[in-house]
């Protein structure tokens, strides 16, 4: 973003020639790269709308339906909800890229596509009901959209399956859209330090002993997995490399852990927390015991009561172009049941 606060208040009487062009010389520089950050952001959501208006009409297979594009807006919207790190418009893509990496796999590729768009479309880090919830709405969605039964009802399977990421011996669907959701686990060093620093970002709510001990609990046991990845591609390409990453992360975290440990405490690693603590003030209510549930989510920690606490304090700082109040409100809406497709634009 540019640095505009030299313009607020009266202009200083010491300011120098020599600083003002320097002032003209870098404030374009940086107008510019914000630009080109906005449209290389606008370039990657116009892709994926291309991307999800080809899989519609070809899982609608020639019939007549609505146009695709107010439901991809929807989703992307939904993709793009601030209290998303990792779990983000980035993730989706992701997920799409490697669920063409496997095409060659699924016995229909097209649901396959469609459950990736709907897998995580209603997320919110401090529930576990999210995956059932994001099969409803694509039951609902697809269903206005004008598509079959058959692959309605194979999209909404699909997408309560990423629950356990198990899918049966002989479900193809399932092993494609499963491997291509635990892709992100076989990164290069730098890639998973990311993905371990946004998941952190995502349960900025937990404090550090216990993310720690619940997060070591998760990957202790995806490390007992007799195999992460189901088809021929993923365990031969992916399932060394996770293993490898899983191992690493884990021995990071436990020689970090007094609780874990018994050692002094210590900073935690800067490649799985790179922010400053996420509780800078305690919460008002104390944290029930933490509980690892994996078959809510292979990377969710789940609370039985959600803390009372001001939004940033559960999902840390907003994102830069998003308010508090906003944040606030889109929060609450988003606390019914199901909240319904909106397929026209706003008045």
């Amino acid at each position: 973003m540019t640095d505009h606060s030299h313009r607020t208040g009266a202009p200083r009487d010491t300011e120098t020639e020599a600083d003002a062009e320097v002032k003209v010389e870098v404030e374009p520089e940086a107008e510019a790269d914000t630009a080109a950050e906005v449209d290389t952001d606008a370039g990657a959501d116009a892709g994926l709308r291309g991307r999800w208006h080809d899989t519609l009409l070809a899982a609608r297979a020639g019939a007549e339906g609505p146009d695709p594009l107010p439901y991809a807006e929807n989703l992307l919207a939904r993709w793009a909800e601030p209290q998303r790190r990792y779990h983000s418009t980035a993730h989706l893509r992701a997920v799409l890229d490697h669920v063409d990496t496997l095409a060659a796999h699924a016995d229909d590729v097209q649901a396959v596509r469609l459950a990736a768009w709907f897998h995580d479309a209603v997320y919110r880090p401090d529930r576990s009901e999210n995956e059932e919830r994001s099969a409803a709405l694509a039951e609902r969605a697809l269903t206005e959209a004008g598509a079959p039964d058959a692959v309605v009802a194979e999209v909404a399977r699909l997408v309560r399956l990423t629950v356990t990421h198990a899918p049966a011996e002989g479900d193809r669907n399932g092993e494609v859209l499963c491997d291509a959701d635990l892709a992100v686990l076989a990164g290069g060093p730098q890639e998973y330090a990311a993905y371990a620093a946004r998941v952190r970002e995502e349960y900025g709510f937990v404090p550090d002993d216990a993310f720690r001990e619940g997060r070591a609990a998760v990957l202790r046991q995806l490390l007992d997995l007799p195999r992460l990845f189901r088809t021929p591609y993923g365990a031969a390409e992916w399932e060394e490399r996770a293993r490898h990453n899983l191992g690493t992360e884990l021995e990071l975290l436990t020689s970090s852990a007094p609780r874990l440990t018994g050692r002094p405490a210590t900073a935690p690693p800067l490649s799985l927390c790179p922010l400053p603590l996420p509780l800078p003030l305690p919460l008002p209510l104390p944290l029930p015991p933490l509980t690892v549930n994996v078959s809510s989510r292979m990377f969710r920690l789940v609370h039985g009561v959600v803390p009372v606490a001001p939004w940033h304090h559960r999902y840390g700082a907003p994102a830069a172009n998003v308010s508090h109040r906003r944040c606030t409100r889109l929060l609450r809406r988003r606390s019914a049941p199901f909240f319904p497709l909106r397929t026209t634009p706003r008045g």
